[in-house]
């Protein structure tokens, strides 16, 4: 990383929270796709003292945008006791993410019909804003989107995506200064 950097807020497409076999360990990994190939994805653990840790989900962005896309996948590693940490939470932004922590055995295999959903699903365009969401998109259950985009709507079918799209969403156009990032700063 270069001395330009900034530490943004980010968001995941995925969050998963898995129990690795026979140890007190979780498992929390993020899976998306960064918008400009200089950029870095971290999970990083809050200053909080609980148990399990809270983490924030940040990325590094730098002045400049090489731009291609970067897909990530991030793993980090905690402690947990199985009787208690039934949730993980990460933040990220558009807030808090509850993620149950699961075992191996409950995640199914991967399979191409599950990427052939008739559901869809709505997202918007960072930062999360007071005013309504504004660059909304619907696409097709499982697909992958930028990580500028939150999911706000769905799954559900095309048509209640698209009602959804037009009764919440602000119709303008995102209107954003040459060069300056969607994401909010984090102040230390």
């Amino acid at each position: 990383m270069t001395e330009n950097m900034k530490k943004v807020h980010g968001v995941a497409s995925t969050y998963k929270a898995i129990w690795v076999q026979r140890s007190n360990l979780i498992r929390l990994t993020a899976s998306g796709i960064l918008p400009c190939y200089n950029y870095e994805a971290a999970l990083e653990k809050r200053p909080e003292r609980v148990q399990p840790p809270m983490w924030d989900m940040v990325f590094y962005i730098d002045d400049v945008c090489q731009k291609a896309i970067k897909p990530f996948d991030i793993s980090v590693y905690m402690t947990g006791d199985p009787s208690t940490d039934k949730t993980v939470i990460v933040h990220d932004a558009t807030g808090d993410v509850v993620i149950p922590v699961t075992q191996d055995a409950e995640e199914k295999p991967f399979s191409l019909t599950d990427m052939m959903s008739d559901k869809y699903v709505v997202y918007s365009i960072l930062p999360v804003k007071e005013e309504g969401h504004i660059g909304c998109i619907v696409v097709p259950e499982g697909s992958i989107v930028l990580g500028i985009y939150y999911h706000i709507f769905g799954p559900a079918s095309k048509e209640e995506c698209e009602d959804f799209v037009n009764s919440e969403c602000n119709t303008e156009r995102l209107k954003v200064a040459g060069g300056e990032t969607p994401w909010p700063f984090i102040n230390k």
